[in-house]
């Protein structure tokens, strides 16, 4: 087989992000140890279709068993196979052979026009046994197209990878990388619809291969920014140790975004290898301070080790960019006491980031349950009424209207309006993806608040200047 693996991260409102797409190198990697030939086009939105119908004629001259693969990490909705559409049917059309698969999603669609093979959720295993011609029954929701979901996860099968390293990938200094220390996260909040959540992690990547990794990545391609793809970095101690070992003795210092928990950082321990890995930002899922919140949810935090951890933060890791994000509308909270939380917050410059989410409760209908959230799949019994689960659009994601004790949907996004005026003078309004953009292009410094909105129009232009930049070096490659 050859595989042309096309991907995207930055799309709709997010084209000011740059990460590069961690999966398609994994993807790669396997394709190679099978046997098997691949190339990958990122920033599929970027390139004129022209090109890409010239990619397609190209890479598949003589080739007997075509494959174009197309992953595209958080596009909910599909969007991107809507747009590669005509790209699909000229492939078709030229190589009637041709098998086209998708994966990097998490919902299902009413309609996967031209798609042969879907994958969804974690599929790296699923993907081995469709390359190597295996039973895929276990896997099989769907029939037409084919739609495999991974039930049955296996950490040493699908284990924690990193960012495989190709020249032919056109990788320079403004790229930002990911690396992975374990797969899944032992935790089972309540509201998170993390489907490898509550698990047991016993297969952990290898510092030494991390290691060589930043080193490579930098000295071989300048590369000096990287975001950690764990769902939680200090779930454990040894997470942590791995993180610390690798990073040291390096020639340079790797820029690291990750995921943590805040309450884990009580530990002494902890704040030792915090301050020996030097994080460039680090984002908190904090979701409430109201202790009665954080019961229902699975998530036993006291409000006084929760600031206590995030004094820590700004007294002792002054150099890391603080993030926290809040959900709007869990049961067992106010809006007086958010607010009240928010501005301790704000007035003792705990935090540097925020963003205040409102809940969102997805029916279900084009999701499996399999990746649903406990709140998502028994609204009730947490304590939410649902209105219209029934009448819900045609598309990936259906959320519903939902009231509980104290608030709905409704004045739940209101409520996250009053707040965000409110404190837009005391954090900026971005998710970690975004701030991590932002410190690479050198247009967020020494932590000042910025407006989301300016940082957003500041660095869209140089983001599409980087792939522009990379759409001429990769056409340089493949002579077109």
């Amino acid at each position: 087989m050859r595989f042309l693996i096309f991907a995207e991260n930055s799309r709709e409102n997010y084209q000011h992000l740059h990460h590069r797409n961690t999966a398609v190198s994994e993807l790669r990697r396997r394709i190679a140890l099978a046997g098997h030939e691949s190339m990958t086009v990122e920033w599929i939105r970027y390139w004129p279709k022209e090109d890409l119908f010239k990619i397609v004629d190209l890479y598949f001259k003589d080739c007997d068993d075509p494959v174009i693969a197309i992953s595209n990490t958080f596009d909910e909705n599909n969007t991107d196979l809507a747009y590669l559409k005509d790209v699909f049917l000229y492939a078709k059309n030229k190589f009637s052979n041709v098998k086209i698969i998708h994966g990097s999603n998490r919902a299902l669609t009413e309609n996967y026009e031209h798609v042969d093979v879907e994958f969804i959720g974690r599929s790296l295993a699923m993907f081995d046994d469709w390359m190597h011609g295996k039973d895929l029954s276990k896997y099989i929701t769907r029939t037409d197209p084919l739609v495999l979901i991974n039930y049955d996860f296996n950490q040493f099968i699908d284990n924690p990878i990193i960012h495989t390293l190709y020249d032919d990938d056109c990788l320079d200094s403004n790229d930002v990388l990911g690396f992975e220390i374990g797969v899944g996260c032992k935790f089972n909040c309540a509201f998170c619809s993390y489907e490898l959540r509550n698990s047991k992690i016993v297969n952990l990547n290898d510092y030494k291969r991390l290691h060589n990794f930043f080193d490579e990545a930098y000295n071989k391609f300048g590369v000096s920014n990287f975001y950690c793809i764990d769902d939680t970095i200090n779930e454990s101690d040894e997470k942590l140790s791995i993180l610390a070992e690798a990073v040291s003795n390096l020639n340079y210092k790797p820029n690291i975004s990750a995921y943590a928990r805040l309450d884990l950082l009580q530990k002494k321990y902890q704040r030792e290898l915090f301050k020996k890995i030097d994080f460039d930002s680090i984002f908190f899922g904090i979701e409430s301070f109201n202790p009665n919140v954080s019961k229902i949810t699975r998530k036993k935090t006291s409000m006084e080790s929760v600031y206590n951890s995030l004094e820590f933060m700004r007294d002792e890791c002054p150099n890391t960019f603080t993030m926290g994000s809040l959900i709007m509308g869990l049961v067992g909270d106010t809006f007086e006491s958010i607010d009240m939380s928010l501005e301790k917050v704000a007035n003792e410059k705990l935090l540097d980031a925020l963003q205040i989410y409102t809940l969102t409760l997805n029916t279900g209908k084009y999701t499996d349950p399999y990746l649903l959230s406990e709140i998502q799949k028994y609204p009730e019994k947490y304590g939410y009424k649902i209105y219209n689960a029934g009448n819900n659009a045609q598309i990936a994601n259906s959320f519903v209207q939902w009231e509980n004790n104290w608030t709905n949907n409704v004045e739940a996004n209101k409520m996250v309006t009053i707040l965000r005026n409110k404190y837009k003078n005391n954090f900026i309004f971005a998710n970690h993806s975004e701030i991590s953009s932002f410190k690479q292009m050198k247009i967020l410094k020494d932590k000042k608040i910025m407006s989301t909105d300016s940082l957003r129009s500041r660095a869209i232009p140089i983001s599409h200047m980087y792939k522009e930049k990379y759409i001429r070096n990769k056409k340089q490659i493949l002579g077109i």
